[in-house]
C-alpha cells in the first residue's frame, strides 16, 4: 500500500503542523507593545478588555494594588507583574522598572484598557516575546515637553 517514503512525508507534514500550531498559540498569549496611537497618545501597552488592573511584586498577586481606568499612579524601580481585572482570564505581563514611572490607565475606543506613560519623562520601552528582544521605542509622556530632554 503505501511506501515506506510516503510514511515519512505524512509524518514529517504532521509533525511540522503540529509545532506551527503550537508555536501559534504560545505566541498569542505573549504580552505586546503597540506604537502610539496618533501624535496625542504616549501609549506603552493594552490590554483586550477590562477597567482595573492588578499590579503586584510577586506573581501569586497577595499583596496587589488595584488601580481604575482614568487613575494615574506611580511606581519605583523594580519587577512588577501587571493583569487585568476581567470576566474572561487575562494574560499576565511582566514590567521592569529601573527608574520610578508614571502611569495612566484609560479605556480607548475600542474598549481595551490601555496604559499610558502618565509622567514628563520619555520612556525606553524594550518589549520581548519568548525572552527574545522584539524592539525599543521611545515613548514621551503626557507632560513632556521639548524643553525638559
Amino acid at each position: 500500500m503505501f511506501e515506506k517514503k510516503h510514511i515519512l512525508i505524512i509524518d514529517a507534514v504532521l509533525i511540522i503542523g503540529s509545532l506551527l500550531l503550537v508555536a501559534g498559540f504560545v505566541g498569542y498569549t505573549q504580552p505586546f507593545v503597540i506604537a502610539p496611537l496618533g501624535d496625542s497618545l504616549p501609549l506603552l501597552f493594552s490590554f483586550p478588555a477590562g477597567n482595573s488592573i492588578l499590579i503586584d511584586t510577586n506573581l501569586s498577586f497577595n499583596s496587589s494594588q488595584l488601580y481604575l481606568a482614568g487613575e494615574t499612579f506611580s511606581l519605583d524601580s523594580g519587577k512588577y507583574y501587571w493583569k487585568v481585572v476581567a470576566n474572561s482570564v487575562s494574560d499576565i505581563r511582566v514590567v521592569t522598572l529601573e527608574s520610578p514611572a508614571t502611569f495612566k490607565l484609560a479605556i480607548s475606543d475600542d474598549d481595551s484598557l490601555i496604559v499610558i506613560n502618565g509622567g514628563s519623562e520619555k520612556l525606553s520601552v524594550t518589549t520581548y516575546n519568548l525572552g527574545e528582544n522584539v524592539g525599543t521605542l521611545f515613548v514621551t509622556g503626557l507632560n513632556f515637553s521639548s524643553e525638559d530632554s
